[in-house]
């Protein structure tokens, strides 16, 4: 093995166990936050004493010697010479943000040191004032000697093919249960004992066999079962990204002088890795809106007579095919008529339309679009809620707002479980195929059990259950969006029941397939501009099906046009 191949499995390995630790690391900087404890200052200084030690081991020399300076201060605190307050907390969350930008770029490449890292260690000699600027540290670490570690010349000549190496074919990881890999290796090997059977039969004509046709059922069975365990191997636990929640609003708290209380539930439920890293921007977007936003400080939380300490809730559950993400606070709310206004002022909508609340709140996420009566370096320059509505469309989910002023707002985030396999029912309109996701219907409806009533000349409702429901009609949005429906035949009897935003929508389609299982693939970019394609899949029968997204068309194309009748049907009491 080469030297370069060496060192490149050494650097891998450690940056796989720094990942580890600093999500540890992360883990106790919330504990300690809540309670601290000589336990905690203990394990957090052997995290740092860990990630020291494995960081000079591969040479990464300016890493080792930061977190030694670290390691220094959990000592203090550890032995008791320093009195533990909140300003730990901030340091100790700000070396995380730097190792774990550090590590990601180490990925790229292994020269990278952080631009501000000299201005960082003046912020953490303020926390031990025995730090000297010019402090030579012992370079000896493990069995080797000062002397006898490599010339640092040479590991940079090392380095520098690995890193045009690594910059351009960086391999994502994910961490697997070993059981899971030994249910696929038995699923294998009983396929290849059923392939030695069908091949045998094979060679015997026996094609109509017991033997032949239970062993080619059987081989079916577990294809099913293997592609299911496969796909699932990239399903990963919230307990990351919920942690990474926390830990943003209890460090912008703390910057903020808040006192807030985050409540966890759900983080068991696993989700696929994409989707997490997908998320993951636009879920922490919203968190620290909340705090910077939504909750208020003491001295208003007191006139209000709220609790002074805040509460933010983060929970998921699990739906059948896809997962809800909620996130709530206890802060001022939205006030959807200053949403109303702010939309006015930029000329989004008349001041005169009447509109619902849920269709008020869509405003927020339109690009550039902010309340804040001032800039903040977190919030109010309108950049972010735009972004959270782009990636929920990339991989298929949507995000429901409810919100009372002075009671606060729960966003509702309703993600796929996977990006693989999705529940699907296949339909078939003007003889093309679609597929919409089982997670987006509420139903399907025989309109010829309903009373139609036409609302305006191209708008027509039912009630269901007493529930205001207005009928579209899929292919006038499909074919030709500005062709009206009315000039559309209607012979259509079935219609998938849609619910966006607290309203019920019932799509007319021409006919229903079935109901089956697809794997997702990305759809062209020729169709980016479509926003309601989410994808495409090939169906059983071999023939090609393009994934419709419901909730994404209403957003787009059905609500900018639909107040028109609002007053029809919920003012009048049609």
């Amino acid at each position: 093995m080469s030297n370069n191949s060496e060192l490149n499995i050494f650097v891998s390995t450690f940056l796989e166990e720094a990942r580890d630790n600093l999500e540890l690391w992360e883990k106790t900087c919330l504990d300690l936050e809540k309670n601290p404890s000589q336990e905690l200052f203990a394990t957090l200084f052997r995290l740092a004493h860990n990630l020291k030690g494995s960081a000079r081991s591969v040479g990464l020399e300016t890493f080792g010697s930061f977190i030694h300076k670290v390691e220094d201060i959990i000592s203090l605190l550890r032995d008791g010479q320093r009195e533990f307050n909140i300003e730990f907390i901030s340091l100790f969350f700000k070396c995380h943000t730097i190792l774990d930008n550090w590590c990601e770029e180490l990925h790229k490449d292994l020269n990278y040191t952080p631009k501000d890292l000299c201005e960082f260690e003046d912020y953490i000699r303020q926390f031990n004032p025995s730090m000297s600027e010019n402090k030579t540290e012992d370079q000896s670490f493990g069995v080797f000697t000062e002397e006898a570690q490599p010339d640092k010349v040479e590991i940079k000549k090392i380095a520098e093919p690995i890193t045009k190496i690594n910059s351009s074919n960086k391999i994502d990881t994910i961490r697997i249960p070993i059981n899971k890999i030994e249910t696929i290796m038995n699923h294998i090997s009983e396929l290849c004992s059923n392939h030695s059977i069908i091949f045998h039969c094979k060679n015997n004509n026996k094609y109509n066999s017991n033997s032949f046709n239970n062993a080619v059922n059987i081989c079916k069975k577990i294809i099913k079962e293997l592609q299911s365990n496969v796909f699932s191997l990239r399903m990963v636990p919230l307990t990351s990204i919920f942690q990474r929640l926390e830990r943003t609003a209890v460090s912008l708290a703390i910057q903020q002088n808040k006192k807030i209380e985050i409540i966890m539930d759900g983080s068991h439920i696993e989700i696929d890795k994409i989707i997490i890293e997908k998320i993951m921007d636009p879920l922490v977007h919203v968190i620290r809106n909340a705090v910077d936003h939504a909750i208020e400080h003491e001295e208003e939380r007191i006139k209000k007579s709220k609790p002074l300490i805040s509460s933010i809730k983060i929970s998921a559950m699990q739906n059948t095919s896809h997962v809800i993400i909620t996130i709530t606070d206890d802060g001022r709310g939205i006030n959807a008529k200053n949403v109303f206004q702010k939309a006015v002022q930029k000329n989004m909508v008349a001041e005169n339309a009447k509109l619902s609340e849920q269709e008020i709140y869509q405003f927020l996420f339109s690009p550039g679009f902010s309340t804040a009566e001032k800039i903040t370096e977190v919030s109010g320059r309108g950049v972010g809620l735009d972004v959270v509505k782009q990636v929920l469309h990339e991989i298929g989910g949507h995000v429901n707002i409810q919100s009372q002023v002075d009671i606060g707002s729960k966003f509702e985030f309703h993600l796929p479980s996977n990006l693989s396999i999705i529940e699907t029912l296949i339909i078939k309109t003007d003889n093309l195929n679609y597929v919409i996701p089982i997670s987006e219907i509420e139903e399907v409806l025989d309109l010829s059990k309903f009373k139609i009533d036409n609302v305006t000349n191209s708008e027509r409702m039912l009630f269901l259950r007493d529930t205001p429901v207005i009928i579209k009609n899929l292919n006038s949005y499909l074919l030709n969006h500005n062709k009206e429906e009315s000039d559309i035949k209607i012979s259509h009897n079935s219609a998938v029941l849609i619910e966006f935003n607290k309203q019920l929508y019932a799509f007319e389609i021409d006919h229903i397939i079935g109901i089956e299982s697809i794997v997702f693939k990305k759809k062209s970019e020729k169709l980016n501009e479509i926003k309601f394609f989410t994808g495409s899949a090939v169906l059983p029968n071999g023939e090609p099906a393009f994934i419709l997204s419901l909730k994404e068309l209403i957003s787009q194309l059905v609500l900018p046009n639909i107040s028109i009748i609002h007053n029809e049907i919920f003012e009048n009491k049609i």
